[in-house]
């Protein structure tokens, strides 16, 4: 390799999980790889012990969370085992596990109140018929980069401490102000002294990349981020301490990682400071971290845009990441491309070639549907320009951050209809004033019943999550954001909660399925009187046995969003405006406004498991539509007339995210020709106002062959909800429905 040594990847590889033993992707931070220097501090099991023993003792002296925590999170690093060796530009230090989780205990108390009793019932009931997911979200964060890199760690310790003072010599440092400033400054103090550790150790360790190792890690203890490396460094810094001590997720890596070490980058080659090719290996290396680390969802990180004046922000940067990131083969971290009509096609056709080769790898965001969605929420042109992308699609203007924890599942409420208020799996009742089926006489009838539903359910989501919010400091103090926020310095204030805006995501789920059911029941019971109500709700009940004629009736009719059917896409267009409207700009209880986003992460699998026989021919227990995207098999005109289906919705109304997923044959995009399609689409999709599309590239007969040879596609790529995963890692029932749709390409 060009970047990075067998050896080194190999080395980084084990950093984190053993390669030689099961890995449980969900678990991310379950476990350790290699063996660190028992001299340089405890094992895990003697940091549980201890710090178990730190955390009850706060507990019952009543000591503030935003302390305690943040005494833990001491205690963790200035007693945990670290690493610098000849393999690794990337510190390393032995507690991955996220085994300080305070907001666990917490959590139960604050449920113990009579209110909170009632309400995780009801958000109990929900999650177990898959109506309703929701949890307290602790997880999703973005810090200002900005400031990490214009202060370093050492300038942000030091303006937490100012802004104390300064609010302690004009008065308003109560002793709630007063707890959130102790829990910050506590934090960053042991940052540094786990970055000066890191530098003593290095001092006599790390073979051959000891020096440059010792060198940054000197600039870090001192200020701020000086070069490539130490910019890089820093932030994959940050992210650990975030993600594997304070329990906090970080859901970007820089605004946009191009954009982040480029200035470094040109002043170190100008400088003579580092090559080209020098930069690349500290890239290679960089990126091997989230690689090795290799979470179910994916590390996610973005690339390109414009700047206000129209030029783009592809840049040198851009192209050795992307070169890095091929070379190195990996599909985790997880790339995103902010796509204009400005990025350059030299550019584009890199990326596509990757897409094509490696199936996948990136999700291509529109920057003018992005900017149509987030002015839509009031946020300015230059504002919504310069958005963040976290998380899968998801959208946020700088200074703010966001949540997505409440899922509503939209083809459950038509069930309901048909089964009196009663989940049809479970026999458990939801809602119990729903109208009787006789009452339902005609289809706009039965549809403004399916609508109340569908507000009455989204405005328990909200409740639920609005119930759980004022917690969340409470819960899980956010000590390391708070103190990246200068925002919320200011204010006093904990930065996950109301010291900044916090967004809450509000996910439609099964979008499609549901308007394929709505439209199986308008054409199979009210206009061709093939059944009745009480008979279709028989059926589904039995799952279709004894009418397998009906379902694959169910399944050929024509009426399938996907498929650019005009009566199909009114209903789509229709149902999409309802929800939107009903849910965006709603206040929530962190400073905050909830957003709609066409994005069900994992919950078509999830909510399948728990959701009956469907009227549009789908079996009980099987997975739903995802995102913006058509059933399983579904869309049979090709990839236009699904896109003119998505684009009916006006993709701008979901104000944070809204995603297509486009499946090609191999042989449509092979050669220059199959570029110029893959940038056709691309174009129709983006000059329509799209706003995220990403892509699989199938063959049905190397799946089959994969399912009966895996140990042949040990490499085999799958495309899934805005993150890539092994195809050998999945359940064969979603491996099937990866199938069916791709025996349906046209």
């Amino acid at each position: 390799m060009k970047y990075i040594t067998e050896a080194d990847k190999r080395h980084i590889e084990g950093k984190y999980h053993p390669l030689d033993g099961s890995y449980d992707p969900y678990n991310r931070f379950g476990y350790n790889g290699y063996d660190y220097d028992p001299e340089s501090g405890m094992d895990n099991e003697k940091i549980k012990e201890g710090l178990y023993a730190l955390l009850d003792e706060l507990d019952a002296k009543g000591e503030h969370h935003h302390v305690t925590k943040a005494k833990g999170f001491s205690f963790i690093l200035d007693n945990t085992r670290i690493d610098v060796n000849e393999y690794d530009y990337f510190v390393g230090f032995n507690c991955w596990n996220r085994i300080m989780s305070p907001h666990r205990k917490w959590l139960k108390e604050v449920e113990q109140n009579e209110e909170m009793k009632r309400i995780k019932a009801l958000r109990d009931l929900c999650w177990d018929t898959g109506i309703i997911t929701m949890w307290p979200d602790f997880d999703h964060t973005t810090p200002d980069w900005d400031a990490v890199f214009k202060l370093g760690f050492p300038g942000l310790l030091a303006r937490a401490e100012f802004y104390k003072e300064k609010h302690r010599r004009e008065g308003t440092l109560d002793s709630e102000k007063e707890a959130v400033f102790d829990g910050v400054i506590l934090t960053y103090q042991s940052i540094m002294r786990l970055i000066n550790r890191f530098y003593e150790y290095s001092l006599t360790h790390g073979g051959e990349k000891s020096a440059e190792i010792s060198a940054c890690l000197k600039r870090l203890s001192e200020g701020a981020p000086q070069n490539t490396y130490d910019v890089l460094q820093i932030i994959y810094l940050y992210f650990m301490f975030s993600e594997s001590v304070d329990y906090y997720q970080v859901r970007t890596l820089g605004y946009g990682l191009d954009a982040a070490i480029y200035p470094y980058m040109v002043k170190d080659i100008e400088e003579g400071r580092y090559t080209r090719d020098q930069i690349g290996t500290f890239i290679a290396h960089f990126l091997m971290q989230f690689s090795a680390i290799g979470n179910y969802w994916g590390q996610p990180f973005y690339l390109g845009g414009k700047h206000p004046d129209g030029r783009t922000k592809i840049n040198e940067a851009s192209h050795l990441i992307v070169e890095v990131y091929d070379e190195l083969d990996i599909y985790n971290p997880k790339m995103q491309l902010k796509l204009d009509r400005s990025t350059p096609m030299d550019f584009r056709n890199k990326v596509l070639d990757m897409v094509r080769r490696r199936n996948g790898i990136f999700v291509f965001i529109c920057e003018d549907g992005m900017v149509n969605a987030l002015m839509k929420s009031g946020h300015s042109y230059e504002e919504a320009l310069d958005a963040v992308i976290t998380g899968c699609y998801e959208v946020k203007p700088k200074g703010a951050n966001g949540s997505g924890c409440t899922h509503l599942n939209m083809v459950k409420p038509l069930l309901l209809i048909l089964n009196g208020g009663k989940d049809e799996m479970t026999g458990k009742t939801l809602i119990d004033d729903v109208k009787p089926l006789a009452e339902l006489k005609t289809y706009d009838e039965f549809y403004r019943e399916y609508i109340r539903l569908v507000s009455h359910f989204a405005e328990i989501a909200m409740e639920l999550e609005d119930a759980y919010d004022p917690y969340l400091t409470y819960c899980n103090p956010a000590n390391m954001m708070t103190g990246a926020y200068e925002e919320a310095l200011i204010k006093g204030e904990d930065a996950y909660f109301k010291g900044i805006k916090n967004g809450s995501g509000f996910l439609v789920c099964s979008f499609a399925s549901a308007v394929d059911s709505l439209m199986a029941v308008k054409k199979l019971v009210y206009e061709g009187n093939k059944i009745t109500l009480d008979e279709l709700r028989d059926i589904l009940n039995a799952n279709w046995e004894g009418n397998e004629k009906l379902m694959m009736l169910a399944r050929s009719l024509p009426n399938k969003y996907g498929n650019a059917d005009p009566e199909t896409d009114m209903t789509a267009k229709g149902l999409a405006a309802y929800i939107c409207n009903i849910v965006n700009g709603r206040p929530n209880k962190k400073n905050g406004r909830y957003g709609t986003l066409a994005h069900s992460a994992r919950q078509f699998i999830v909510h399948g498991e728990k959701t009956g026989a469907t009227p549009d021919g789908r079996m009980a227990g099987y997975e739903l539509s995802k995102n913006a995207s058509p059933v399983p098999g579904m869309d049979k005109n090709g990839v236009t007339a699904l896109i003119r289906s998505a684009l009916s919705m006006d993709p701008s109304n979901f104000t944070s995210d809204f995603c297509v997923d486009v499946m090609l044959h191999p042989s449509a995009v092979e050669g220059d020709e199959g570029l110029a399609v893959l940038n056709g689409i691309l174009d129709t999709y983006m000059n329509g106002g799209g706003f995220a599309i990403h892509f699989n590239i199938m063959n049905a007969d190397v799946l089959r062959d994969a399912q009966k040879n895996p140990e042949k596609y040990k490499n085999l790529q799958v495309r899934v909800c805005g993150w890539n995963t092994l195809w050998n890692n999945m359940a064969r029932s979603e491996q099937e429905a990866y199938i069916l749709r791709a025996e349906n390409i046209i």
